[in-house]
């Protein structure tokens, strides 16, 4: 029960940010296909229709569970509603996932003023899963995500919550996240991120996306870096 609480009530803060109008348009939306490999790819309209926000909460987490707050900002940023899509990032960022125990930072860490914003927030995220330095920047052999290319493109197989990192860190642009969610299978979207963004955004792009990676897969990070000894 407080595993799903943690879930249901950051969604339910943010849909309550939502007009009636854009209550709707949510609704709405349960009720198409989202393509992202999940079941159900959609909700009947008995399911949607006339739920109020705690409701709209509780179906998307009993349904997804985790994943339900990943599927709430997609839907909430499809249809603009990016304040409350805003709220709801704050709190994936601070909500443990797949029971891990998350540490807050030292002030010093996270006021540092000599630290871009994007390196503070992945050594924030480092810290908080306990992994090395060195998975989150560039080394002798190269990036991280450079020397675990084909690795990651294979494993990394959800790709929303990545691409909506990436599009807020300001790696991608709308058109290339666009572009991104029209592409299947996951390999394909994994892909573009190499052959576009992480090759023009060099270090700080790839940290970038060193950091989603290390909030979404874990254990696929811990896996790799004890590949490398």
């Amino acid at each position: 029960m407080a595993a799903s609480k943690k879930f249901r009530v950051p969604i339910t803060q943010a849909l309550e940010k939502l007009s009636a109008e854009d209550l709707v348009r949510f609704r709405t939306l349960l009720r198409e296909p989202r393509g992202d490999g999940l079941s159900p790819d959609r909700f009947r309209v008995a399911q949607v229709e006339g739920k109020n926000c705690q409701e709209l909460a509780k179906l998307l987490v009993d349904t997804f569970v985790g994943k339900a707050m990943d599927i709430a900002l997609k839907m909430l940023r499809i249809i603009d509603c990016n304040l409350a899509a805003d709220e709801l990032v704050e709190a994936l960022e601070t909500t443990p996932r797949w029971g891990r125990s998350k540490t807050l930072p030292d002030a010093s860490l996270s006021n540092s003023s000599d630290q871009p914003a994007s390196r503070s927030k992945a050594l924030v995220r480092q810290q908080s899963l306990d992994i090395p330095e060195k998975v989150t920047g560039p080394v002798e052999k190269g990036h991280f995500v450079d020397r675990h290319r084909n690795e990651l493109i294979e494993r990394v197989s959800y790709m929303f919550p990545i691409l909506d990192h990436l599009l807020q860190e300001q790696v991608l642009g709308q058109e290339q996240y666009d572009r991104a969610l029209e592409l299947r299978p996951h390999q394909a979207q994994m892909s573009l991120l190499f052959r576009g963004p992480l090759k023009t955004g060099g270090d700080r792009a790839k940290d970038a996306l060193m950091a989603a990676i290390c909030i979404h897969y874990p254990s696929l990070v811990q896996d790799l870096w004890k590949k490398e000894g």
